[in-house]
């Protein structure tokens, strides 16, 4: 069999939409398919990806280090960095909690000047053009869409902490960006999912939708 590049199933969402849940069911699922499957943390174990995760926890403040064009940078390294080290696991299928597109919707939001913005999109593109280069053109992007209010709950109940004004005002925030981005700047499949769902029906959705695109893989 030829070697092919790895298919990339990366999710997508704001904050508490339920990815890395999704994540480790859809991964289990495709093992006992007997697939060549690899599921990626969201930071890697590098000292740099270890420092985000201490600091990365919804509701708590970051560091100045992580902060602006430099912190949106520190993250979109460590993805690289996870990426760029699983370059090798040809034929396999790596399912990625968060893509290049969670730097771009969140280092928008935390970035305020507009030229650092444009800074940062314009890396992220170009970083785009890597990935489609070395990962499969049958990659899928599955994007995982919610209330603010259902997000709201959820968060609270995992987090145990009642989410302030500021914190709502993000999430509010955060679920418009990621409706009204543009995922045509990327050719690859998309999933539209209703993670509001029951997490059984969302994830019979998912699996359903996942067998379709890998069955035109293998037939392609």
């Amino acid at each position: 069999m030829k070697n092919e590049a790895p298919i990339l199933l990366v999710f997508e969402g704001p904050s508490g939409t339920g990815k890395t849940t999704l994540q480790h069911h859809l991964g289990q699922y495709l093992q006992h398919k007997n697939l060549k499957i690899k599921i990626l943390p969201e930071f890697s174990t590098s000292p740099l990806g270890r420092i985000i995760a201490q600091y990365s926890k919804f509701g708590h403040e970051l560091p100045f280090f992580l902060r602006g064009l430099n912190g949106a940078l520190a993250y979109l390294s460590d993805k690289l960095y996870l990426l760029e080290k699983n370059l090798s696991s040809a034929n396999e299928i790596l399912i990625l909690d968060r893509f290049i597109l969670s730097q771009w919707i969140l280092g928008s939001y935390f970035i305020k000047d507009e030229h650092s913005k444009q800074v940062l999109q314009q890396i992220i593109m170009q970083t785009k053009k890597w990935i489609e280069a070395n990962f499969s053109q049958k990659s899928v992007i599955i994007l995982l869409q919610s209330s603010s209010e259902s997000l709201v709950a959820r968060l609270e109940k995992r987090e145990e902490f009642i989410l302030d004004s500021e914190n709502k005002a993000f999430l509010q925030q955060n679920v418009s960006d990621y409706n009204n981005f543009d995922y045509n700047l990327f050719e690859w499949n998309k999933l539209y999912l209703n993670s509001e769902r029951p997490l059984p029906e969302t994830l019979e959705n998912l699996i359903h939708d996942i067998d379709k695109l890998l069955h035109q893989v293998n037939h392609d």
